[in-house]
């Protein structure tokens, strides 16, 4: 899959995913259902992309194989002439936007594994105790309170305050239901989409339902609610940078305070959870490349004119003719059967004759390939598209625009390598160019 298309389709899901839940759970008390649900639309959003709805397959006519005899093999001796584009080459926004993708995602990463260093060295410098396989760990080094997994590290002059107990309550909760798992898998679900604002919305909203429902545990275990608001209200004005741990002093405060003070949600307002799933079934079709296609059957009778008109549908020029010629990748003598038409990047493609799609995909050597069939004699090629706009299967009339000028596959720059075939034997395709 093209990473582009996968980044899109990955990001749209969890824009509407988290619009979802904006309007539907977030001023809920519901908050395992929350954390469920947040968890899950992460993962549904990562693997979306890869889903594929298919009811019916193609069943191609015994043409369709026949042609792969006439399109030449990629060389493996050759790849090294592949260096010589580099004098050919354009500049690239593809390549520069990979690279910058590379390079802050790389930054990501290393930010994410200092993050874990810098716990393991804390918890060298400090001292520790073991309570129900939880951790508890104090020293100077520790400023704030805050919970990585079951280890749980409170500052020694918070020990001697009277918010103690409900502090170390409150951590106890994160460490017990493991909140640190659900940051890791947002954190690694960020390094790679770091571009995507809603990932860390998502991640915001995580967290602060995080904080809710170590807030709810604290409440259950005899803390006064009152006593507790107000020491949330003394130290609301703090606020630490979460990072990837569980922190009491997170800048949420004032919004559990709101949490805290308003009735709960009603039992039967459960319900809206079930909207989901008819919902998410809807994305899933949307975005999973929904396949209802026919079996293919081509009707012999009803194309008859050969391609006789120039498959460009725009300015272009032939840079190269059907015969024998120096090949500009291998430097050596060998024989074109085709001819190559030289134009602008993106400029229309058409089929030249009416007929049926037998193939729409990548080739090596010929990068993104289009071969239509238009009767018993003669059969079309399409080499080096940019892109589709057609699939396997359709059906196409002369002069249907079919993809778009490129420099896919081995090529020195945007142009089309057009074949004809007739009757199984490669011909001059500009025999048929109309005057």
């Amino acid at each position: 899959m093209n990473p582009g298309i996968y980044f899109i389709k990955s990001g749209a899901a969890l824009a509407i995913l988290y619009l979802i839940y904006v309007l539907l759970f977030q001023r809920t008390s519901f908050y395992r259902l929350n954390r469920l649900y947040l968890l899950s639309a992460f993962i549904f959003s990562a693997v979306i992309p890869f889903i594929h709805i298919s009811f019916k397959e193609y069943l191609i006519p015994i043409h369709a194989d026949f042609y792969y005899g006439f399109i030449p093999e990629y060389n493996p001796e050759l790849a090294g002439t592949q260096n010589e584009l580099s004098s050919y080459s354009q500049f690239s926004w593809a390549k520069l936007l990979k690279f910058l993708y590379i390079i802050v995602t790389l930054a990501f990463a290393v930010r994410f594994i200092r993050s874990v260093f810098s716990i393991q060295k804390l918890l060298r410098n400090c001292s520790g105790s073991i309570k129900n396989r939880i951790f508890f760990y104090t020293g100077k080094q520790v400023k704030t309170p805050f919970t990585f997994y079951k280890w749980i590290f409170i500052p020694e002059e918070e020990i001697q305050k009277s918010s103690f107990l409900a502090v170390l309550k409150h951590e106890y909760a994160h460490a017990r239901q493991l909140h640190s798992i659900d940051i890791i898998l947002v954190e690694l679900f960020f390094v790679f989409n770091w571009f995507n604002p809603f990932v860390f919305l998502f991640k915001r909203a995580l967290m602060q339902n995080h904080e809710y429902l170590a807030d709810l545990s604290v409440l259950k275990q005899g803390v006064i609610k009152s006593d507790y608001l107000r020491f949330m209200a003394e130290v609301a004005g703090r606020s630490v940078y979460a990072g990837i741990a569980s922190h009491f002093y997170w800048r949420t405060m004032k919004k559990r305070i709101i949490m805290i003070t308003k009735n709960k949600t009603h039992k039967k307002v459960c319900w809206i959870y079930i909207l989901v799933v008819p919902l998410i079934a809807l994305l899933a079709m949307s975005f999973s490349g929904l396949s209802l296609t026919e079996e293919v059957k081509i009707d012999k009778t009803t194309f008859s004119d050969p391609p006789d008109i120039v498959p460009i549908k725009g300015e272009y020029k032939i840079t190269s003719g059907f015969g024998m010629r120096i090949d500009p990748i291998s430097k050596k003598q060998i024989m074109h059967n085709a001819v190559d038409l030289a134009a602008k990047e993106g400029t229309p493609i058409i089929a030249t004759a009416s007929g049926t799609v037998l193939n729409a995909e990548f080739k090596k050597g010929h990068g993104n390939l289009i071969v239509i069939e238009h009767d018993d004699v003669y059969t079309t090629f399409y080499s080096h598209l940019k892109e589709f706009k057609v699939n396997t299967g359709d059906k196409v009339s002369q002069g249907d625009v079919i993809g778009l000028v490129g420099s896919s596959g081995l090529s020195t720059g945007p142009h089309l390598h057009y074949e004809v075939l007739k009757n199984g034997e490669r011909v001059n395709p500009e025999d048929y160019f109309e005057e």
